[in-house]
Parts: C-alpha cells; structure tokens; sequence
C-alpha cells in the first residue's frame, strides 16, 4: 500500500496544493446464505474504497472510487482539482497522539482462511435449531454466517507514516417462516455463542399467535423494548439531531443541558469501543477516535463535530467526520457529514427477568413495519408491529399476530420513563440495553 501513498503524495506535491488526504479501505468477506438445510456460499476479495480530498486557495474538493491504481490515483486528482469548491476548512490537522482501539482478532481472521470450516459452523448452527424444535414449528428457517476483515489506511501531507488499522467482524441470523429472527453480531470469535444462538431462540420461539381480540390491550400499557428496535428508533428519530450541522442549519430539536430521557439513560458515541463496526483509531477526516459524551443521566450534554462545523462554531472537532449516505447515496460518493460512529446506551441494573415479572398485561416489542416514515423532527410515530410478544403475569406467553397490532408514541416520551436492563446487545455499530417503559397501542 506504501507505493500507492507515495505516489499520491508525489502526485499531490506536482501539483503544488496546500493540503490533501487519502483514506483506503480493503476488506475481504465470506458470506453463507441458507434456506432449511440447504446453503450457498460466496467470497468477495480486495474490496477497495479509495477517497481523496484536497485543498488548494481556501477550496476543497473531494472525490471516491472503488478500485485502486497509479491510473486511477491520477484521474481522481484531476477531477477532484475541477472541481474545488469554497470552504472554511483552511487545513487537515495532524495530531502527535492517536488512539488504538482493540479491533482485530486473529481467530477470525483464520476463519477467512478456511471456507469449509465456516460451511460447518453454519451447518451446526442450523442442526441446533431444528433440533431444538421438538413441535416442528419451523416450515422455514432462513439463515446467514458472514465473516469481514477490514484494512484501513490514512494518510495526509503533514504526516510522516499512514495511520493504519485492520478490524475482524462476524455475524449469525436466522429468520423463522418469515414472522421472527435472531441475530449475533461481534469482532471477538465465540465459537459456543455461535453454535448455540439458535437452539436457545429456538427455545424462546412462542408458539401461539395472539390477534387483539384474543388479548385485548388498548391505551398506555407496559412494554419491554428489544434493543435492536430502541437502535431503530433513536437512529431514525434522534440522530439526525445529535450533529453539529443539524444545529447549525437549525433542524436540531435539541439544546445542551436540556432533559429529554429518564435519569437512568445515559448515551455515550465512541470511535474507540472495542470490536465495534464504527471504530477506527482516527474518522474519516484524520481527526482521532474518542468517546463522546452525548446525554448523561438524560440531559443532554453536546453535538458531535466534523471539521467543517468545527471551524463554523470555533469547536474542537469530535472525530465524527465520516462518509455517511443520505437517500440513495453510496457510500463511497457520499461527502464527508457529521456522523456517528458507535452508539452506545449504558446498562441499567435490573435483569431482563426481572422486568418481565413487574408486568402482568404487556407487551414486548422487537420491531416496527416501516419506522422510516416515523416524525424525524418532533420523534413520534405511530406504525405497526412486525415482531412484537404477548407478556401475561410476568411471562411471554405467544406473537402478536404480523401486521395486525399497532402501536404509536414519541422517543422522548418513551425514553422518559424508561428504565434500561443489565444486559445489552452488540449491533455492530451500536450497542443498546433492554428498555422497559410504556407504549400506546393503538
């Protein structure tokens, strides 16, 4: 990779510009995707997403390619000097400390290495359900084991070597006969979590289906939110609010040192948070990673910064300069925004169990159909459910019936009241607790 850097930094020095960064990323992926007992597998090799930005008379320009070359180097630099345009950025800082958050674990690297061990996990790992499965609930179980190495390389004018990191990712799913599913997602290999997710959501998995006339709940009920839709919920409904640039255009509905969530909430952004998908020693402007404290014991505290709405606000930036797409951007045309990097809810103290026996009419909701069309400024919805529990004296007794339930509410709201468990779950670029609070059904 050093001969691409150099001639780039050549490139760069022949054309006399003030500043310019490159940002590279490889990655290599082995992916299965089955159907019952039956699987596929699929590898994808050097993957390469290269972005350059450049500085020149008080104007930058940016410009990404997928494939990586001297030829391609050149044509990026050209097209990127045509087009610059106005900026406050004045130059890329350079920092003498970077942080070097632990990503990579050599045991899945070997995984990479060998498909047919990966074929057999899998093959396991779907065993288990079926095996688990003494009633036959299962007509389809869909089911995927990936496997990702990721490389990632930096480098500006005024540094001496690239920043350079190389990060490992896993993740298990399955899906049953298409109305529920489970997931594991991490960067440390655990072979038993793996082989064992789905025998024990096999053993969750309820086996009646309740329609509202079965179990009649109307108004403000108990609720125990699954983490990957508190996720859903805060990234649709909150985020967007979280950035400098959201406050500087005036769209953010937030103001620092205001309460907005329950005193037991406390949310943190952190580029260094150990195998996580957001992390990376610096983002993607050079700025290095750091924790961020978003709100503490509900109120909130600040916005994360790039290094434009750093400059426009006279704030240190926050290293949450990223290439974050917006509508039916790619990743790698999409400029660099304010953007998170891991969100992350600190635990409660209470168990999950615990919670569940507190309620003795309630419900438990892991996912909404169409959460996208939710209210992003005022952050309430109102959308049915697509996976959702039946809670009855202190136990999950069976599913909502798909598309027939609905629910509505406000995050504020929800999270105002919300008491968060000891437990959480890795989504790969966020980690969230368990939530009990209250929700409308409508």
């Amino acid at each position: 990779m050093d001969k691409y850097i150099s001639f780039f930094k050549d490139l760069c020095a022949r054309r006399k510009l003030d500043d310019f960064q490159i940002l590279i990323h490889r990655s290599n992926n082995l992916n299965i995707q089955g159907k019952n007992k039956e699987a596929s597998i699929n590898s994808e090799r050097d993957l390469y997403t290269v972005s350059i930005r450049i500085l020149k008379n008080k104007k930058i320009s940016q410009v990404s390619a997928t494939s990586l070359s001297q030829e391609r180097l050149t044509y990026m630099l050209e097209r990127a000097r045509k087009l610059m345009q106005n900026s406050v950025i004045k130059e890329f800082p350079v920092y003498s400390k970077y942080p070097s958050p632990e990503l990579y674990d050599s045991k899945v690297n070997e995984l990479m290495e060998n498909p047919e061990r990966i074929f057999s996990i899998h093959g396991e790992m779907v065993e288990r359900a079926f095996k688990t499965d003494r009633k036959g609930l299962i007509k389809t179980l869909l089911s995927s084991f990936s496997v990702s190495i990721k490389e990632v390389w930096f480098f500006s004018s005024k540094m001496k070597e690239p920043i350079y990191s190389k990060s490992s990712f896993y993740s298990a799913y399955i899906s049953v006969n298409s109305v529920d599913y489970d997931f594991i997602v991490d960067g440390r290999w655990d072979e038993e979590k793996v082989l064992n997710f789905s025998s024990r959501f096999m053993k969750f998995y309820p086996e009646k289906e309740f329609s509202k006339e079965e179990f009649p709940l109307n108004g403000k009920v108990p609720v125990i939110l699954h983490p990957a839709l508190i996720s859903s919920l805060f990234g649709t409904l909150i985020s967007e609010h979280l950035y400098a640039s959201s406050f500087i255009n005036g769209t953010s509905r937030l103001s620092r040192g205001e309460s907005y969530f329950s005193k037991n909430i406390t949310v943190v952004d952190d580029g260094t948070a150990p195998f996580m998908m957001g992390s990376n020693p610096v983002d993607d402007e050079g700025v290095p990673s750091r924790r961020n404290l978003l709100f503490k014991e509900g109120v909130f505290v600040d916005y994360l910064y790039d290094l434009k709405s750093a400059y426009e606000l006279n704030h240190e930036p926050t290293g949450n300069g990223v290439h974050r797409p917006t509508l039916i951007e790619s990743y790698e045309e999409s400029p660099i925004r304010c953007g998170i990097r891991n969100l992350i809810m600190e635990n409660g103290k209470r168990s999950v169990d615990d919670m569940l026996k507190d309620i003795d009419r309630g419900l438990y909701l892991k996912g909404l159909l169409g959460i996208h069309t939710a209210d992003k400024v005022g952050g309430s919805f109102s959308n049915p459910v697509s996976v959702g529990y039946i809670i009855k004296n202190g136990k999950i007794i069976g599913r909502t019936q798909q598309g027939v339930w609905g629910v509505r509410g406000k995050i504020d709201e929800l999270l105002k009241d919300g008491i968060p468990s000891k437990e959480s779950l890795h989504l790969g670029q966020a980690r969230f607790p368990w939530i009990k609070t209250e929700i409308e059904v409508m």
